[in-house]
């Protein structure tokens, strides 16, 4: 019963099911788990209502998690959902979905597991995989990762050689058709392929069809805007990723800090602010109320030392700009490291002006 609502992607009778007392990890006759099989046969919204109910996105039947098989069919919306519902994120895992992936041809897919940025190895591995079948399209996305050999035929020949002992495979590697693929030096196919390669075009074509403008870092420790920063690429791409809705906030280690602190480059990138932060320091009054306006929270992001955007406007003598976050309800009594609160800093300013 439960297997045909599966088919049918009738996640709200599935869901009676297990309200009724059948766990969400449940095994069909088959032996798949209920999420297993719901993978396997594109029924998103039972994946997703498996998942809120806490199914485990990481048991394997005959060697395939969830992630692999719906890899292995082209179900990218399914593996969206996995990747955000508790899915095993480690390099290898995400890295055998790409090469199942580039083994079945499955473009969108690899491109979908490309944006993880990790598990380089992988990469290589998954490109040696669609070169074995003949995948082309994947061959095409999958260089682009290894821009260098691009430039370098040979070196990428000598890379296969070097790693793939099938010399069917190396015939094939060294095909006209193959050749072609990579001499076209294919356009980015992700966000990190356009930021890596300063393509701002390319980027802002990804970003008009729907692309990730925070690609997820796998290690929880930066994201797009960050990897800008540390290989010196052009500061026009963080303004792009930005506006189609990068958190430059959002950098892992770095929570309590923000990019523009860490990266005073970033406020001389033009246009708008990146946030209310850095409208404040720069007391550009205008921005900061259309961003409250917009719904930003008055009291985010927290620079450096703890201080609240309010008890930054009143340190630095910016009073029109913290009227406006007292207005918006900025937080009168948060405490930054040297225990100084807005409250604080309002009454000793007072006691000065005595």
């Amino acid at each position: 019963m439960m297997k045909s609502m599966i088919d049918m992607d009738d996640a709200t009778a599935l869901q009676r099911c297990i309200n009724g007392g059948i766990s969400p990890d449940a095994c069909l006759d088959n032996g798949q788990t209920l999420l297993q099989y719901a993978a396997e046969k594109g029924a998103r919204d039972c994946v997703r209502m498996l998942l809120y109910l806490g199914a485990d996105a990481n048991l394997s039947h005959r060697g395939l998690r969830p992630l692999g098989l719906a890899a292995l069919h082209g179900y990218a919306a399914i593996m969206e959902s996995l990747l955000a519902g508790g899915v095993d994120l480690s390099p290898i895992s995400t890295g055998n979905a790409m090469i199942i992936a580039a083994r079945a041809g499955h473009a969108d897919c690899v491109r979908l597991l490309l944006e993880m940025d990790n598990a380089d190895d992988m990469k290589l591995e998954a490109l040696r995989t669609a070169l074995f079948h003949e995948r082309g399209d994947c061959v095409s996305l999958l260089a682009a990762e290894w821009g260098h050999y691009a430039q370098n035929i040979e070196g990428f020949y000598e890379t296969i050689e070097h790693t793939v002992r099938n010399s069917e495979m190396h015939e094939f590697a060294r095909s006209e058709t193959v050749r072609a693929l990579i001499q076209s030096a294919p356009p980015p196919g992700t966000v990190n392929q356009a930021v890596m390669r300063n393509d701002q075009e390319a980027l802002k074509r990804l970003l008009s069809e729907g692309a990730n403008p925070a690609s997820p870092n796998i290690w929880g420790v930066g994201n797009t805007l960050l990897d800008i920063v540390d290989y010196g690429k052009d500061p026009a791409l963080a303004t792009l990723l930005v506006q189609a809705g990068a958190d430059p906030y959002a950098m892992g280690v770095y929570d309590d800090d923000e990019i523009e602190t860490l990266f005073p480059w970033l406020l001389d990138i033009g246009g708008e602010p990146l946030s209310i932060l850095a409208a404040v320091r720069r007391n550009d009054v205008d921005a900061l109320r259309r961003m409250l306006a917009d719904g930003a929270a008055p009291d985010k992001p927290l620079s450096e030392d703890f201080s609240t955007p309010l008890t930054v406007a009143l340190k630095l003598g910016h009073t029109r700009c913290a009227e406006l976050l007292v207005l918006a309800g900025a937080c009168l009594y948060a405490r930054d490291l040297w225990k100084n609160s807005p409250l604080r800093l309002m009454m000793c300013s007072h006691e000065f002006a005595d």
